[in-house]
């Protein structure tokens, strides 16, 4: 008992997409579309089970499941009687076997895509991180949106009491005041104290909520952006364990392009065709 535990088991359709270090695949049927997805999950080892009365019986009944094509066909894919000696051909309109090789093109595209790791969105990142610090110094300055407002009023107010404390602080540690004005300086100081105090007060009100509503808004995007690079780093180990993957993109990419000038048929744009491209830090791909 001390060396088993519970374990769980999915489909081969809701692990498309995963991956994972090693994986344990059933084999029970399903055909070489369904096997490509079960046994191009782990980065390490794959172990197949299947059940067999000798090891020749189960390389030869994985062998022939995995011969067989199962995927989804369309009615025009139905072969028609053919004369005697003749093969049989489906009776296609002109152009139409072009086109299923174009939507054949697609799907194996669409299936590898997904299976790979998205490609982190920084620029949309980037863009909001960007506007929330803009809005935040706009609010600390009293400039941009907050010209003209009493919030942006309190703002500068604190900004400029800030200064005269600067600049008196600077003024009372010269060392060549004399002791006379150096205690004028020192109450100016004092004076210049009391007056940020009462600023920053005013400004607490006026703006504080949105500093600080501001500054967590920040604090999230960071986290989003450190997150995004685990996601990216986990995205270029994948394209580095997968290197085929991006020939076959590519490969895909040519012939459907090729197969639009044909048939005059253009790429949806939820699924647009993209030439792999590499990105800054490493192997990328743009879907």
């Amino acid at each position: 008992a001390q060396h088993l535990d519970h374990a769980y088991a999915t489909t081969v359709h809701r692990a498309q997409g995963a991956t994972v270090d090693r994986a344990h695949v059933f084999a029970n049927g399903g055909g070489r579309e369904l096997t490509y997805v079960a046994l191009s999950r782990a980065r390490h080892t794959t172990t197949i089970h299947c059940v067999a009365d000798t090891l020749g019986q189960a390389a030869e009944d994985l062998e022939r499941d995995w011969s067989v094509d199962r995927r989804q066909r369309w009615t025009l894919d139905t072969d028609l009687p053919a004369a005697p000696g003749q093969p049989f051909r489906p009776a296609l309109l002109p152009g139409a076997e072009t086109g299923l090789r174009l939507g054949r093109l697609r799907a194996e595209r669409a299936a590898i895509a997904a299976a790979m790791p998205a490609e982190p969105d920084y620029l949309q990142l980037h863009r909001r991180r960007q506007e929330a610090t803009d809005h935040l110094e706009e609010l600390r300055t009293g400039t941009g949106r907050y010209t003209n407002t009493p919030t942006g009023n309190a703002a500068r107010l604190k900004v400029a009491a800030e200064d005269e404390l600067q600049r008196a602080t600077h003024h009372a540690r010269r060392s060549e005041l004399s002791r006379w004005q150096r205690r004028k300086a020192n109450g100016l100081v004092d004076q210049r104290r009391t007056e940020v105090d009462e600023a920053r007060e005013i400004w607490r009100s006026a703006g504080g909520p949105m500093e600080q509503e501001l500054t967590a808004q920040l604090e999230v995007l960071d986290d989003a952006q450190e997150q995004l690079g685990v996601e990216r780093a986990q995205r270029e180990a994948w394209l580095l364990e997968h290197p085929t993957a991006l020939r076959r993109l590519a490969t895909l990419d040519h012939e459907a392009q090729r197969l639009e000038l044909e048939t005059g048929i253009t790429t949806p744009d939820q699924v647009m065709l993209r030439t792999p491209t590499p990105s800054p830090s490493g192997p990328g791909l743009a879907i």
